[in-house]
């Protein structure tokens, strides 16, 4: 992952590269997968899939940035500090 900037916009996004110059078979099919999950799905705890760009040899997912991962978020929390009912619910889908 990657943090880049909508040069028009000037909003803050992070860029997933998937090379598929390696497979060769086409497109992986975790990424087609995942693409149109992401496509699908509109909820606050899943990260916007904004745009897809296509090169000749990569694929970038443009997704919505967030400051930190599920992992960091709990890390945070602290060991001793249990997540309240209302946060684990939030997020599961």
């Amino acid at each position: 992952m990657f943090k880049g900037e909508n040069t028009i916009t000037g909003e803050c996004v992070a860029l997933k590269k998937i090379n598929i110059a390696s497979f060769t078979e086409g497109v992986p099919s975790t990424a087609m997968r995942e693409i149109a999950i992401l496509t699908e799905i509109e909820d606050k705890n899943v990260v916007e899939l904004k745009e897809v760009v296509l090169t000749d040899t990569l694929f970038f997912l443009v997704q919505e940035f967030c400051n930190m991962d599920l992992r960091a978020f709990l890390q945070m929390q602290g060991e001793v500090e249990l997540l309240s009912a209302a946060t684990i619910k939030s997020l599961m889908y």
